[in-house]
């Protein structure tokens, strides 16, 4: 029987996740590496894990700090330190700019996606579909971003076009 199956009943890595604790969530990090990918959908489809949570997993798995994660996903720290710490509720765009930050594929994507409470990207929508292929291709968001903007379609990201990829 796999381990992520063998876990009390009483509680399961998705109430770890939902509590506070840093030591909680530090301590589920590795138990959530090895959980399938369908076992982990079909719970984030029946939203049972908390959004910010997801991020503080992703961040933390990656070994981001909040400066690379805002530089990545072209958002201001203030809105991304009040997603993270659940003060605020994301856009779907903050949602897309953030999988580019955590280096999501398309179906991980569409599941963060769907852990924020919104629908898969939508090939028939014209932003959506070159959001796709980006992501297929395995494009940056400043690569993104500008298609996005010779397309004539709002960017991803709300820091000024010029100052978001500036070096420092």
């Amino acid at each position: 029987m796999p381990t992520y199956l063998k876990r009390s009943k009483s509680r399961n890595i998705f109430q770890d996740l939902n509590i506070s604790s840093k030591t909680t969530m530090l301590s589920s990090l590795d138990y959530m590496k090895n959980i399938p990918y369908n076992v982990l959908k079909n719970v984030i489809g029946r939203r049972k894990i908390r959004f910010h949570n997801y991020c503080n997993l992703l961040k933390n798995m990656n070994k981001l700090t909040l400066a690379q994660i805002a530089e990545r996903s072209n958002f201001k720290t203030t809105i991304l330190k009040d997603i993270l710490s659940n003060r605020r509720n994301p856009s779907r765009d903050l949602v897309i700019g953030l999988s580019y930050a955590f280096s999501l594929n398309l179906s991980e994507t569409n599941l963060f996606l769907k852990s924020a409470g919104f629908n898969d990207l939508y090939l028939f929508e014209i932003r959506d579909c070159i959001v796709i292929k980006s992501i297929e291709e395995d494009l940056s968001l400043k690569d993104t971003n500008t298609i996005l903007k010779e397309q004539g379609l709002i960017i991803i990201g709300n820091l000024d076009y010029d100052e978001s990829y500036t070096c420092s």
